[in-house]
Formats: structure tokens, C-alpha cells, sequence
């Protein structure tokens, strides 16, 4: 950015913060601290339906290493999160007491979801999942999810990581 004509010279000339913020190409450089959530979101794909048969949405995170699925309304509207906890305790419960009962996505789900906006600012999402213990969030815009932000994507957003190449060595 710096070594691109002219800039060195507009951000020397600048006289006033709205001088400095004018500069060409400015405002395409992106600056973690003020990273906003869509910049971490892992977009969403897979979600089921409360009716989806418990047995599938086992099937699915097994097969997909999925650490949650959203449970979602017929507008996309997040209505829980199946986590691996929740998978883990159904498998346990029915194996200890022989469930003969067709459970669906509604029993297994988490009902209380805390979902964030793609335009939070992501160092408050992360400082909230970290005090809630949470490992990702269901992201929602207008109301509909759109994708989960976790540890790991908020952790390579805000440390720079995204889109690295580089050899740590």
C-alpha cells in the first residue's frame, strides 16, 4: 500500500484526519482490530429442519465432522444448534435406557442459541465466546443464518492469518 505513487506523499501532506482518511486506497486496507464479524463467518452448509430425524442429524455430523448444525424455521430463522455435546448425550441416554423413541432435531437441539450479526465487531464476539465458553456462534443476517463464527476463523481473522502462506518456521 505504502510503496503504490502518491500515497507516502498524500499521508505526509495530510493536514487533518479527513486529509489522512481521503487517501487513495485507504479504505481497502483492512485493519483486524476493527474486523467485523463477516469477515470471519464461515458461510453455512448444512442446516435441518426440526422435524429431521435425530438419527440424520447424527449421520450428517459424522459424516461431515460437523461440530454443530443449525436448526432452522421454514425463513431460515435459527431456532437451536445440535452441538456434539447434544449429539454425544443422545447417543449416551438412548444407549443407557434402550430409546426405542423416534427423537428428532427439536429433542436434540439447544433451544436458547445466542446468534450474532455479520456487521458486530469481531473482537467483541470473541471476547463473548470466550466468556460464554462458546466455540462458534450462529451468524444471522436480517434475521436469517447465514454461517457460524468460531474460535478458529475469528483467531485467523483478528491474528492475520487468513489467506496466509507463509512458513512459520
Amino acid at each position: 500500500f505504502l510503496a503504490a505513487e502518491g500515497v507516502a506523499d498524500s499521508l505526509i501532506r495530510a493536514d487533518s484526519p479527513e486529509a489522512f482518511l481521503a487517501t487513495p486506497g485507504l479504505d481497502a486496507l483492512r485493519f483486524p482490530e476493527h474486523a467485523q464479524v463477516s469477515e470471519a463467518v464461515e458461510p453455512a452448509q448444512y442446516r435441518v429442519y426440526p422435524e429431521t430425524p435425530a438419527a440424520e442429524v447424527l449421520d450428517l455430523m459424522i459424516r461431515r465432522e460437523l461440530p454443530a448444525v443449525p436448526v432452522v424455521g421454514e425463513g431460515f430463522e435459527v431456532l437451536g444448534v445440535v452441538s456434539s455435546e447434544d449429539a454425544l448425550r443422545h447417543l449416551l441416554a438412548a444407549e443407557r435406557l434402550g430409546d426405542q423413541v423416534e427423537l428428532t432435531a427439536r429433542d436434540l437441539m439447544t433451544r436458547q442459541v445466542l446468534c450474532v450479526s455479520e456487521d458486530q465487531e469481531l473482537r467483541d464476539v470473541a471476547h463473548l465466546m470466550i466468556n460464554r465458553g462458546a466455540a462458534q456462534l450462529p451468524v444471522v443476517r436480517e434475521g436469517q443464518f447465514v454461517g457460524f463464527v468460531t474460535r478458529d476463523s475469528a483467531l485467523a481473522t483478528l491474528g492475520g492469518g487468513e489467506g496466509s502462506d507463509e512458513d512459520p518456521a
